[in-house]
Protein backbone atom coordinates (compact mmCIF):
# COMPACT_ATOMS: atom_id res chain seq x y z
CA UNK A 1 0.00 0.00 0.00
CA UNK A 2 1.75 3.17 -1.31
CA UNK A 3 0.84 6.69 0.65
CA UNK A 4 0.40 5.56 4.18
CA UNK A 5 1.58 6.55 7.71
CA UNK A 6 4.56 4.57 8.87
CA UNK A 7 3.17 3.04 11.74
CA UNK A 8 0.60 0.81 9.38
CA UNK A 9 3.95 -1.09 8.78
CA UNK A 10 4.56 -2.43 12.06
CA UNK A 11 0.74 -3.20 12.31
CA UNK A 12 1.07 -5.20 9.24
CA UNK A 13 3.87 -7.05 10.58
CA UNK A 14 1.84 -7.67 13.76
CA UNK A 15 -1.41 -9.19 11.36
CA UNK A 16 0.77 -11.22 9.49
CA UNK A 17 2.80 -12.70 12.72
CA UNK A 18 -0.92 -12.97 14.45
CA UNK A 19 -1.81 -15.22 11.21
CA UNK A 20 1.20 -17.28 10.80
CA UNK A 21 0.84 -18.29 14.93
CA UNK A 22 -2.62 -19.17 14.33
CA UNK A 23 -1.93 -21.46 11.52
CA UNK A 24 1.05 -23.11 13.48
CA UNK A 25 -1.26 -23.49 16.44
CA UNK A 26 -3.96 -24.62 14.84
CA UNK A 27 -2.76 -27.11 12.48
CA UNK A 28 -0.35 -30.35 12.71
CA UNK A 29 0.26 -30.05 9.09
CA UNK A 30 4.46 -28.74 8.40
CA UNK A 31 4.04 -25.11 7.39
CA UNK A 32 4.38 -25.02 3.55
CA UNK A 33 6.56 -22.62 1.93
CA UNK A 34 5.98 -21.83 -1.32
CA UNK A 35 8.37 -20.99 -3.98
CA UNK A 36 7.75 -17.51 -4.23
CA UNK A 37 8.64 -16.80 -1.09
CA UNK A 38 12.35 -17.31 -1.99
CA UNK A 39 12.22 -14.43 -4.03
CA UNK A 40 10.69 -12.42 -1.40
CA UNK A 41 13.35 -13.58 1.03
CA UNK A 42 15.89 -12.93 -1.55
CA UNK A 43 14.99 -9.32 -1.63
CA UNK A 44 14.95 -8.86 1.78
CA UNK A 45 18.02 -9.93 2.42
CA UNK A 46 19.66 -7.55 -0.42
CA UNK A 47 17.32 -4.43 1.33
CA UNK A 48 19.55 -5.91 4.44
CA UNK A 49 22.20 -5.57 3.20
CA UNK A 50 21.84 -2.35 2.21
CA UNK A 51 20.86 -1.47 5.46
CA UNK A 52 24.01 -2.68 7.08
CA UNK A 53 26.34 0.33 8.05
CA UNK A 54 29.37 -1.06 6.14
CA UNK A 55 32.09 1.54 5.92
CA UNK A 56 33.68 1.31 2.15
CA UNK A 57 30.75 -0.62 0.72
CA UNK A 58 29.00 2.14 -1.59
CA UNK A 59 32.19 3.49 -2.87
CA UNK A 60 33.22 -0.08 -3.97
CA UNK A 61 30.20 -0.51 -5.85
CA UNK A 62 28.76 2.90 -7.02
CA UNK A 63 31.86 5.23 -6.64
CA UNK A 64 30.15 7.91 -9.08
CA UNK A 65 27.39 7.66 -6.60
CA UNK A 66 29.57 7.85 -3.45
CA UNK A 67 31.32 11.32 -4.78
CA UNK A 68 27.45 12.72 -5.98
CA UNK A 69 26.26 11.72 -2.30
CA UNK A 70 29.49 13.27 -0.74
CA UNK A 71 28.74 16.42 -2.92
CA UNK A 72 25.59 16.94 -2.04
CA UNK A 73 25.42 16.44 2.11
CA UNK A 74 28.71 18.83 2.00
CA UNK A 75 27.12 22.09 1.99
CA UNK A 76 24.63 20.58 4.53
CA UNK A 77 27.27 20.10 7.35
CA UNK A 78 26.12 16.14 7.37
CA UNK A 79 28.87 13.07 6.86
CA UNK A 80 27.98 10.42 4.38
CA UNK A 81 26.30 7.38 6.63
CA UNK A 82 28.17 4.43 5.86
CA UNK A 83 26.75 1.40 3.99
CA UNK A 84 24.75 1.32 0.39
CA UNK A 85 21.63 3.38 2.09
CA UNK A 86 21.71 7.21 2.14
CA UNK A 87 18.78 7.19 4.63
CA UNK A 88 18.88 4.07 6.70
CA UNK A 89 15.37 4.74 8.86
CA UNK A 90 13.68 4.52 5.32
CA UNK A 91 15.48 1.39 4.47
CA UNK A 92 14.59 -0.15 7.54
CA UNK A 93 10.71 0.70 6.65
CA UNK A 94 11.56 -1.53 3.24
CA UNK A 95 12.99 -4.14 4.64
CA UNK A 96 10.26 -4.54 7.44
CA UNK A 97 7.50 -4.53 4.49
CA UNK A 98 9.40 -6.86 2.73
CA UNK A 99 9.85 -9.37 5.52
CA UNK A 100 5.74 -9.01 6.17
CA UNK A 101 4.96 -9.63 2.64
CA UNK A 102 7.17 -12.59 2.91
CA UNK A 103 5.37 -13.93 5.77
CA UNK A 104 2.21 -12.84 4.52
CA UNK A 105 2.78 -15.04 1.29
CA UNK A 106 3.34 -17.65 3.22
CA UNK A 107 0.41 -17.77 5.74
CA UNK A 108 -1.74 -17.59 2.26
CA UNK A 109 0.08 -20.84 1.50
CA UNK A 110 -1.84 -22.70 4.33
CA UNK A 111 -5.27 -21.94 2.75
CA UNK A 112 -7.28 -23.18 -0.61
CA UNK A 113 -5.82 -20.27 -3.33
CA UNK A 114 -9.69 -19.10 -3.49
CA UNK A 115 -9.53 -17.57 -0.04
CA UNK A 116 -6.70 -14.78 -1.30
CA UNK A 117 -8.40 -14.66 -4.51
CA UNK A 118 -11.57 -13.64 -3.51
CA UNK A 119 -10.17 -11.24 -0.72
CA UNK A 120 -8.45 -9.56 -3.04
CA UNK A 121 -11.25 -8.92 -5.83
CA UNK A 122 -13.51 -7.93 -2.89
CA UNK A 123 -11.49 -5.52 -1.51
CA UNK A 124 -10.33 -4.42 -5.34
CA UNK A 125 -14.35 -3.92 -6.08
CA UNK A 126 -14.70 -2.18 -3.11
CA UNK A 127 -12.09 0.54 -3.96
CA UNK A 128 -13.84 0.45 -7.58
CA UNK A 129 -17.27 1.03 -6.17
CA UNK A 130 -15.83 3.74 -3.60
CA UNK A 131 -14.37 5.41 -6.93
CA UNK A 132 -17.74 5.63 -8.87
CA UNK A 133 -19.54 6.95 -5.88
CA UNK A 134 -16.86 9.93 -5.43
CA UNK A 135 -17.31 10.41 -9.40
CA UNK A 136 -21.58 10.30 -9.13
CA UNK A 137 -21.11 12.82 -6.18
CA UNK A 138 -18.34 15.09 -8.22
CA UNK A 139 -15.95 15.02 -5.16
CA UNK A 140 -12.14 14.86 -5.52
CA UNK A 141 -11.69 14.14 -1.56
CA UNK A 142 -11.72 10.55 -0.52
CA UNK A 143 -14.62 9.14 1.23
CA UNK A 144 -16.59 13.42 1.07
CA UNK A 145 -13.79 14.01 3.80
CA UNK A 146 -10.12 13.49 2.95
CA UNK A 147 -8.35 15.86 1.07
CA UNK A 148 -5.17 14.78 -0.12
CA UNK A 149 -2.62 17.78 -0.65
CA UNK A 150 0.31 15.99 -2.12
CA UNK A 151 -1.54 15.07 -5.38
CA UNK A 152 -1.79 16.56 -8.78
CA UNK A 153 -5.62 17.27 -10.29
CA UNK A 154 -6.12 14.36 -12.47
CA UNK A 155 -9.25 12.85 -14.36
CA UNK A 156 -8.14 9.87 -13.40
CA UNK A 157 -10.88 7.73 -11.31
CA UNK A 158 -10.60 8.76 -7.06
CA UNK A 159 -10.64 5.88 -5.23
CA UNK A 160 -9.15 5.26 -1.66
CA UNK A 161 -5.77 5.74 -3.06
CA UNK A 162 -3.97 9.13 -2.48
CA UNK A 163 -1.64 7.84 -6.15
CA UNK A 164 -4.22 6.30 -8.97
CA UNK A 165 -1.05 4.02 -9.56
CA UNK A 166 -0.83 2.47 -6.74
CA UNK A 167 -4.66 1.70 -6.67
CA UNK A 168 -4.62 0.57 -10.57
CA UNK A 169 -2.08 -2.47 -8.90
CA UNK A 170 -5.24 -3.67 -6.91
CA UNK A 171 -7.14 -3.33 -9.42
CA UNK A 172 -5.33 -5.20 -12.29
CA UNK A 173 -4.83 -7.97 -9.61
CA UNK A 174 -8.35 -7.69 -8.52
CA UNK A 175 -9.35 -8.50 -12.44
CA UNK A 176 -7.07 -11.63 -13.00
CA UNK A 177 -8.62 -13.04 -8.88
CA UNK A 178 -11.78 -12.86 -10.09
CA UNK A 179 -11.47 -14.17 -13.58
CA UNK A 180 -10.21 -17.05 -11.80
CA UNK A 181 -12.77 -17.07 -9.30
CA UNK A 182 -15.40 -17.15 -12.44
CA UNK A 183 -13.69 -19.89 -13.86
CA UNK A 184 -13.31 -21.78 -10.97
CA UNK A 185 -17.10 -21.86 -10.10
CA UNK A 186 -18.11 -22.52 -13.23
CA UNK A 187 -16.18 -26.19 -13.07
CA UNK A 188 -17.39 -26.27 -9.39
CA UNK A 189 -20.68 -26.04 -10.96
CA UNK A 190 -21.08 -28.00 -13.32
CA UNK A 191 -19.43 -30.92 -11.58
CA UNK A 192 -21.38 -30.96 -8.14
CA UNK A 193 -24.36 -33.17 -8.18
CA UNK A 194 -26.28 -31.28 -5.23
CA UNK A 195 -29.00 -28.60 -5.79
CA UNK A 196 -28.07 -26.27 -3.11
CA UNK A 197 -24.34 -26.80 -3.77
CA UNK A 198 -25.19 -25.91 -7.19
CA UNK A 199 -27.10 -22.64 -6.24
CA UNK A 200 -24.45 -21.66 -4.23
CA UNK A 201 -21.91 -21.62 -6.75
CA UNK A 202 -24.27 -19.92 -9.11
CA UNK A 203 -24.92 -16.83 -6.65
CA UNK A 204 -21.02 -16.45 -6.27
CA UNK A 205 -20.51 -17.26 -10.25
CA UNK A 206 -22.63 -13.75 -10.80
CA UNK A 207 -20.99 -11.94 -8.07
CA UNK A 208 -17.55 -12.52 -9.61
CA UNK A 209 -18.43 -11.90 -13.24
CA UNK A 210 -19.98 -8.92 -11.36
CA UNK A 211 -17.32 -8.08 -9.87
CA UNK A 212 -15.21 -8.20 -13.18
CA UNK A 213 -17.60 -5.82 -14.85
CA UNK A 214 -16.88 -3.04 -11.93
CA UNK A 215 -13.23 -4.05 -11.92
CA UNK A 216 -12.12 -3.51 -15.57
CA UNK A 217 -13.88 -0.13 -16.12
CA UNK A 218 -12.25 1.05 -13.22
CA UNK A 219 -8.98 0.10 -14.24
CA UNK A 220 -9.31 2.15 -17.65
CA UNK A 221 -10.71 5.14 -16.01
CA UNK A 222 -7.79 4.81 -13.55
CA UNK A 223 -5.58 6.08 -16.66
CA UNK A 224 -2.82 3.97 -15.36
CA UNK A 225 -0.59 3.46 -18.64
CA UNK A 226 1.41 0.00 -17.40
CA UNK A 227 -1.94 -1.45 -15.86
CA UNK A 228 -4.20 -0.88 -19.02
CA UNK A 229 -0.97 -2.36 -20.70
CA UNK A 230 -0.52 -5.34 -18.50
CA UNK A 231 -4.19 -5.92 -19.00
CA UNK A 232 -4.31 -5.78 -22.67
CA UNK A 233 -1.09 -7.93 -22.61
CA UNK A 234 -1.94 -11.12 -20.15
CA UNK A 235 -5.78 -10.08 -20.54
CA UNK A 236 -5.99 -12.28 -24.20
CA UNK A 237 -3.24 -14.79 -22.70
CA UNK A 238 -5.10 -15.75 -19.70
CA UNK A 239 -8.23 -15.83 -21.07
CA UNK A 240 -6.30 -18.05 -24.22
CA UNK A 241 -5.75 -20.26 -21.08
CA UNK A 242 -9.31 -20.37 -19.89
CA UNK A 243 -10.78 -21.91 -23.21
CA UNK A 244 -7.92 -24.01 -23.64
CA UNK A 245 -8.93 -26.17 -19.80
CA UNK A 246 -12.50 -25.45 -20.96
CA UNK A 247 -12.39 -27.46 -24.06
CA UNK A 248 -10.24 -30.23 -22.40
CA UNK A 249 -12.89 -30.88 -19.55
CA UNK A 250 -16.39 -30.64 -21.94
CA UNK A 251 -17.52 -33.31 -22.56
CA UNK A 252 -20.43 -33.50 -25.55
CA UNK A 253 -23.62 -34.42 -22.73
CA UNK A 254 -22.63 -30.25 -21.58
CA UNK A 255 -21.97 -28.81 -24.73
CA UNK A 256 -25.11 -26.24 -23.79
CA UNK A 257 -23.56 -23.86 -22.11
CA UNK A 258 -21.40 -21.49 -24.98
CA UNK A 259 -24.01 -19.12 -25.71
CA UNK A 260 -24.20 -17.11 -22.17
CA UNK A 261 -20.57 -17.15 -21.97
CA UNK A 262 -20.59 -15.53 -25.50
CA UNK A 263 -22.97 -12.98 -24.78
CA UNK A 264 -20.86 -12.08 -21.33
CA UNK A 265 -17.63 -11.63 -23.01
CA UNK A 266 -19.17 -9.46 -25.82
CA UNK A 267 -20.92 -7.72 -23.02
CA UNK A 268 -17.88 -7.03 -21.27
CA UNK A 269 -15.89 -6.26 -24.46
CA UNK A 270 -18.09 -3.23 -25.35
CA UNK A 271 -17.72 -2.33 -21.72
CA UNK A 272 -14.23 -1.81 -22.68
CA UNK A 273 -14.29 -0.49 -25.82
CA UNK A 274 -16.94 2.61 -24.61
CA UNK A 275 -14.86 3.30 -21.67
CA UNK A 276 -11.64 3.37 -23.14
CA UNK A 277 -12.75 6.12 -25.37
CA UNK A 278 -13.06 8.56 -21.74
CA UNK A 279 -8.49 9.01 -21.77
CA UNK A 280 -7.50 5.41 -21.72
CA UNK A 281 -6.36 5.11 -25.61
CA UNK A 282 -5.20 8.59 -25.00
CA UNK A 283 -2.69 7.64 -22.02
CA UNK A 284 -1.32 4.70 -24.28
CA UNK A 285 -0.55 6.68 -26.87
CA UNK A 286 1.61 9.01 -25.29
CA UNK A 287 3.78 6.51 -24.25
CA UNK A 288 5.12 6.36 -27.80
CA UNK A 289 4.76 10.03 -28.44
CA UNK A 290 8.36 11.87 -28.58
CA UNK A 291 6.71 15.33 -29.17
CA UNK A 292 6.34 15.71 -25.59
CA UNK A 293 7.97 17.94 -23.29
CA UNK A 294 8.63 14.97 -20.70
CA UNK A 295 7.62 11.94 -22.58
CA UNK A 296 8.30 8.78 -20.65
CA UNK A 297 10.13 7.19 -23.13
CA UNK A 298 12.95 10.29 -23.20
CA UNK A 299 13.08 9.65 -19.23
CA UNK A 300 14.08 6.22 -19.68
CA UNK A 301 16.85 7.03 -22.16
CA UNK A 302 18.06 10.22 -20.34
CA UNK A 303 18.20 7.50 -17.18
CA UNK A 304 20.95 5.26 -19.20
CA UNK A 305 23.28 8.21 -18.54
CA UNK A 306 22.96 7.55 -14.73
CA UNK A 307 24.29 3.88 -15.07
CA UNK A 308 28.25 5.05 -14.69
CA UNK A 309 27.29 6.54 -11.57
CA UNK A 310 26.85 3.19 -10.37
CA UNK A 311 27.23 0.32 -12.58
CA UNK A 312 26.34 -2.65 -10.62
CA UNK A 313 23.08 -1.56 -8.53
CA UNK A 314 22.27 0.69 -10.77
CA UNK A 315 20.15 4.09 -9.48
CA UNK A 316 16.39 4.67 -8.89
CA UNK A 317 13.60 6.85 -10.19
CA UNK A 318 14.98 9.34 -7.68
CA UNK A 319 18.07 10.20 -9.85
CA UNK A 320 15.73 12.11 -11.95
CA UNK A 321 14.52 14.49 -9.38
CA UNK A 322 18.12 14.78 -7.61
CA UNK A 323 19.39 15.68 -11.25
CA UNK A 324 16.67 18.01 -11.71
CA UNK A 325 16.90 19.37 -8.28
CA UNK A 326 20.87 20.11 -8.17
CA UNK A 327 20.14 21.66 -11.59
CA UNK A 328 17.95 24.49 -9.78
CA UNK A 329 20.42 24.72 -6.86
CA UNK A 330 22.54 25.62 -9.42
CA UNK A 331 21.20 27.84 -11.59
CA UNK A 332 19.53 29.65 -8.40
CA UNK A 333 23.03 30.21 -7.14
CA UNK A 334 24.42 31.61 -10.33
CA UNK A 335 21.68 34.02 -10.74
Amino acid sequence: IGGVPSWVVPTFLILVLALLVRHATRSSAPIRVPAVAAILAMLAAVTLVQWLPLPGLRGLLAPGLEAEVTDALEGAMVSSPPGLSVTRSDTALELCRLVGLTGLVVATAQMSWRIPAAAVATVATVVALTGFVHEFAGTDAIYGLYQPVDSFPSPALRGTFVNPNHQSGLLLLGIFCAGAGVHDLRAARARTTDGDRHQRYGDWLVAAVGALFVLVPALLLSLSRSAILALLLFGPVATWMVLRDQSRRRSRSRRGGSTPRIIVGLALLMVVLVVSQHGAWSELKTLGDLSQEEPKLQMVTKGLGFIGLSPVLGVGRGAFIGDAARTEIKEGASA
